[in-house]
């Protein structure tokens, strides 16, 4: 329709000339380290840059609470559940939002029954990532956490609910093969601790 397709085009021609005459807000130096990269989400993911990096256990301070909480589930050695919400292009490690009066252990024990039909038999926080939200106009927005853990799991049989479609293990070796919108050397950092953390 012509006026939809006219309509967003000034939108994005107003988007693009306020980032050229307004100045970014430089990232805080404390929010960037060595393994913070730079990742765009699009539609229906957001539409916005982040910049991820990598926070130790003993490095996030009190006041700093995780928004989410998502575990890397082991079914036995080797073997790791992944969920979709279509169960064809787009897989990750079940876990989900951390609710008021929850601790992200909690979280994680609740998100991975309610989205992967497992449960948390151990489980092991590995690290955090700090995601460094940065609007269109090149400005800071949210900073938020993630925390991560490794997890010992025992399946049940998978029954569809929630925004979950479909459930599947994997070998360890197999999971960068379905994570494809990771970068690499940041899933290999993960997936890494998550495999040393009960050893």
């Amino acid at each position: 329709m012509p006026r939809a397709d006219g309509h967003t085009a000034r939108l994005l021609g107003e988007a693009s000339r306020r980032a050229e005459t307004e100045p970014r807000r430089p990232v805080d130096p404390a929010l960037v380290n060595a393994t913070t990269f730079e990742q765009f989400w699009a539609p229906p993911y957001g539409g916005h840059r982040t910049l991820r990096s990598w926070v130790e256990p003993n490095e996030l301070g009190p006041s700093c609470r995780p928004e989410r909480a998502l575990g890397v589930c082991f079914t036995g050695p080797g073997h790791v559940v992944l969920v979709s919400g279509d169960g064809r292009g787009h897989w990750n490690h079940p876990g989900g939002g951390v609710e008021t009066g929850e601790t992200a252990t909690d979280a994680l024990c609740r998100e991975v029954y309610e989205e992967a039909c497992a449960r948390v038999v151990r489980s092991k926080l590995v690290g955090y990532e700090r995601m460094v939200e940065i609007d269109g106009d090149g400005t800071v927005g949210r900073v938020h956490y993630q925390a991560r853990f490794a997890a010992q799991v025992e399946v049940e049989p998978f029954v569809r609910r929630h925004e979950i479609g479909a459930r599947t293990i994997v070998p360890l070796h197999e999971v960068p093969s379905h994570l494809l919108t990771w970068q690499p050397e940041a899933l290999d950092r993960l997936l890494f601790r998550a495999a040393s953390a009960f050893s």
